[in-house]
């Protein structure tokens, strides 16, 4: 058909609906059965390989795994002479049972003045189920940036 390899619009429009809906839902057919799963493959099969063989892509690769242990973040403190020091804390396992902390007094209602959560001495009123060191924070890097001196 001279539709398919010209640039005219009007020929176009004098395809009829069912053809239209069959080539649709052919290709759509097609994209849903190899398109979609070769372009997943693919793309897992490059992750898996970035990570075994090359070391690298570790944020893309461990993300789509939805692993749901190994947390990591960041602590920024700034000292008395400026300078900003980085902390990397990591958790290489994260509890799945909690339960209540039994030293956790809550916070006081008596108190005229909100006390920030990070100066009690038991922060967090839950904790795990059972105390493991594999549970424990551990700082995986620590850099310190200098500030100008002026």
């Amino acid at each position: 058909s001279p539709c398919t390899w010209s640039n005219e619009f009007m020929i176009y429009q004098q395809i009829d609906r069912l053809t239209i809906l069959k080539y649709l839902s052919a290709i759509g057919l097609y994209f849903v059965i190899f398109a979609v799963p070769i372009a997943g493959n693919v793309f897992g099969s490059w992750l898996a390989l970035s990570l075994v063989v090359f070391n690298s892509q570790y944020d893309e690769g461990f993300s789509s795994l939805r692993m749901e242990h190994y947390k990591n973040f960041l602590k920024f403190k700034i000292d008395s002479n400026g300078d900003l020091e980085i902390y990397a804390i990591g958790l290489k396992r994260v509890p799945k049972h909690w339960k209540k902390d039994p030293q956790w007094e809550g916070y006081k209602k008596e108190a005229t003045t909100t006390v920030p959560s990070w100066s009690l001495k038991t922060p967090s009123k839950w904790v795990p189920w059972r105390n493991s060191k594999k549970f424990l924070p551990e700082v995986i890097d620590h850099l310190k940036i200098r500030a100008e001196s002026s």
